[in-house]
């Protein structure tokens, strides 16, 4: 039987509540999408974070507030 892979999606995931969540999740198991709208730097230190705890973490960038960035 296949593994389910289970991948969350944090926006605002770069600092604060959002990094916390990232993080969390990491520690569960879960693959982690970082969206960020203006702190890549922010962002790629909270991939590292979640890959040090053994998760695979990307980086994405869009502003959710903006439609044709989320689509």
């Amino acid at each position: 039987m296949n593994e389910i892979k289970r991948v969350a999606v944090v926006t605002g995931g770069s600092r604060g509540i959002g990094q916390a969540a990232c993080l969390a999740l990491a520690q569960k198991g879960y693959s982690i999408v970082v969206n960020y709208s203006g702190n890549a730097k922010a962002a790629a230190e909270t991939v590292a974070q979640c890959e040090a705890l053994g998760a695979e973490a990307m980086a994405f960038k869009a502003n959710v507030a903006v439609a044709d960035e989320v689509a």
